[in-house]
């Protein structure tokens, strides 16, 4: 995952509670893979760390409610930097900052 080139990557919107450490509900969007990879990420210590069967990547940024609630359950392809997981706020190991999204063709 370097969070310096640009990708896309294609899958399924959709919606996962859960509960912050400190017992806030809370829901995030991410879009589950076809299929597992793997990735190596680089981590707030600048190791790089090998990720295993990656299932979802959890959408960051500024996200238009709208938008993704007509996306939500479809496939969508959506372009970004990815970057590994490193609050409690993160769902996924791996995120990708929002660029652009719009359903798969």
């Amino acid at each position: 995952a370097d969070d310096k080139a640009e990708v896309t990557i294609a899958g399924t919107l959709a919606i996962v509670k859960f509960k912050h450490p400190n017992g806030t509900p809370l829901q995030a969007y991410v879009v589950r893979l076809p299929r597992p990879v793997c990735a190596d990420v680089i981590d707030l210590d600048g190791k790089v760390q090998r990720v295993n069967r990656i299932g979802r990547v959890q959408v960051a940024g500024e996200l238009d409610e709208r938008t993704f609630k007509a996306l939500l359950n479809r496939r969508v392809s959506v372009g970004g930097t990815l970057f590994g997981q490193h609050t409690a706020y993160h769902v996924a190991p791996i995120l990708i900052q929002l660029k652009s999204i719009e359903r798969a063709k």
